[in-house]
């Protein structure tokens, strides 16, 4: 339930605690510090430890952290019976916790009830949640309601929201307003938005300047955005720079299975260098990886004809 297009938001460790060992935070949060114990909980779960994620969110709920409530509804959230989540938002948002009322808009946008989550992010925009402003403006712009979707990415850009300083960056971008949108992508770069320099790449590529999208795109893949590490492959193997492409592929195929579409279709790229080598075994293993993630190309080529490798126009016996 956040914006956040690094960090998921249950992972997310506070500020104060960025260079805290793990035995720092259980001394902090056996002594009684709740925000050390929401800490605390996010590092068990970037180790895939949920159990005890969820004790010590539990320990700052009873603390009275909005941020464990938040947290922890988030966990908690069932589709089929999501009473605990609401109870814990309902707790949070008693608080004073604006942050909450997103939280609800989202469970209701999940469960597909756009006019409830339209309300509820409203809601968290008036109470001053720039999340809760981006999302009303999603909500309105899928609604056919442009002006007062960047009505809302306006009012959430202006108070440092880097998604929707990026929308700006859009919104002036289909309107043709190029110096706007160089200026919203910049700001949405400067405060962390990768998004933001894919976006930057393709205005310059759609105003015929390569060199410039070419040089943002390599900032986007460089700072781990996977869509721009997959147009990086694509780029070099356009222009024949075979090595280079499957470095980015390489790259891409290491990056945690958060998106597993560009990570298959770089297995799937990988396994044609190999077969370009005809280096047969390391194409199958990338293909049947990419398999796995569900490629239909690469699918395609393992069972085109029985035990033998199709890689598109190019067959190994």
């Amino acid at each position: 339930m956040s914006n956040s297009e690094s960090v998921p938001a249950d992972e997310k460790v506070a500020e104060e605690f960025a260079t805290a060992s793990i035995v720092d935070l259980l001394a902090l949060s056996g002594a009684g510090n709740s925000e050390a114990m929401v800490s605390l909980a996010a590092l068990f779960k970037q180790r895939g430890d949920v159990v005890n994620q969820e004790l010590w969110l539990s320990r700052g709920v009873n603390r009275g952290n909005v941020t464990a409530m938040r947290r922890l509804a988030q966990v908690y959230f069932d589709p089929d019976d999501y009473r605990l989540t609401e109870a814990l938002l309902h707790r949070a948002i008693s608080l004073g916790d604006p942050m909450a009322l997103t939280g609800f808009g989202n469970v209701h946008s999940f469960l597909g009830n756009s006019d409830e989550a339209l309300a509820w992010f409203e809601k968290a925009g008036d109470a001053g949640d720039t999340n809760g402003m981006d999302y009303a403006g999603q909500e309105q712009y899928s609604k056919g309601h442009t002006a007062a979707a960047v009505d809302w990415w306006l009012k959430a850009a202006t108070l440092g929201n880097s998604e929707s300083m990026a929308r700006m960056g859009l919104v002036h971008r289909n309107r043709g307003e190029f110096e706007e949108a160089i200026a919203f992508f910049t700001k949405a770069i400067d405060a962390g938005n990768r998004k933001a320099m894919v976006y930057l790449s393709g205005l310059y590529r759609d105003n015929d300047d390569l060199d410039a999208s070419i040089r943002w795109l390599t900032r986007a893949a460089e700072a781990g955005d996977v869509p721009a590490m997959l147009r990086m492959g694509n780029h070099f193997l356009d222009n024949d720079e075979v090595e280079e492409a499957e470095k980015w592929f390489l790259q891409l195929a290491q990056v945690e299975k958060t998106s597993l579409g560009e990570t298959a279709k770089a297995m799937y790229e990988l396994a044609k260098i190999c077969e370009g080598r005809k280096e047969r075994a390391e194409a199958t293993v990338w293909l049947k990886h990419a398999t796995d993630l569900g490629n239909f190309d690469a699918l395609g080529a393992l069972l085109g004809i029985g035990p033998q490798v199709v890689l598109g126009s190019a067959q190994v016996a």
